[in-house]
């Protein structure tokens, strides 16, 4: 079975899976699907549906003095860099 009808076909059992409302155990052993290998698929599933997280650009610049008074949280970076957040 190629990679991506396998996925498609696991995916449509996780999905009957939810609406059935058996735990995993019992679903995967009534579908003679090994147990480890359908939580597997079900993590692959949820993963696919939660966003990627990514990274968030930042935008540093260099002022003399914060805008702000007494920083929350002060890290300083190798180099001098000091990361101030209010």
């Amino acid at each position: 079975m190629k990679e991506a009808s396998k996925e498609s076909a696991m995916f449509d059992l996780v999905k009957k899976w939810q609406k059935s409302g058996n735990s995993q155990k019992k679903f995967s052993s009534e579908n003679n699907v090994k147990f480890h290998s359908f939580s597997y698929w079900v993590k692959r599933y949820r993963q696919s549906k939660s966003p990627d997280p990514g990274f968030a650009s930042v935008t540093l610049t260099a002022e003399p003095e914060p805008v702000f008074s007494n920083p929350k949280i002060e890290i300083e970076l190798a180099g001098g860099i000091i990361v101030r957040i209010f």
